[in-house]
């Protein structure tokens, strides 16, 4: 199984409902890092007006090698209810795979 770096998460508008106190996003005690912030949809007219974008976070966490990148992004959301209770935000989790471009 290809190595990872981390784990990436996309959540909905800015990840703000995951901060705490102001500060920045935090997921199971790991802060997260924006990396991409996506648009609302404005080409889905009156029926995205509750559409907020979303923004794509970097969690650098601790992965054996050995372990499938996978298993350990479904681990993080069963460790941490708070992801399960805040679902409306969590939009996808998902290994940051190092990728070879040659």
């Amino acid at each position: 199984m290809a190595a990872a770096k981390g784990l990436l998460v996309k959540v909905r508008g800015d990840g703000a409902g995951l901060s705490v106190r102001g500060g920045p996003p935090r997921i199971g005690g790991i802060e997260a890092e924006p990396i991409l912030s996506l648009p609302a949809d404005a080409s889905a007219g009156t029926a995205a007006a509750g559409d907020r974008g979303a923004t794509w976070l970097r969690l650098a966490t601790d992965a054996a090698d050995t372990d499938n990148p996978w298993d350990h992004a479904h681990d993080l959301v069963a460790r941490n209810p708070a992801l399960a209770a805040a679902g409306a935000e969590v939009l996808a989790i998902e290994p940051d795979i190092v990728q070879q471009w040659d």
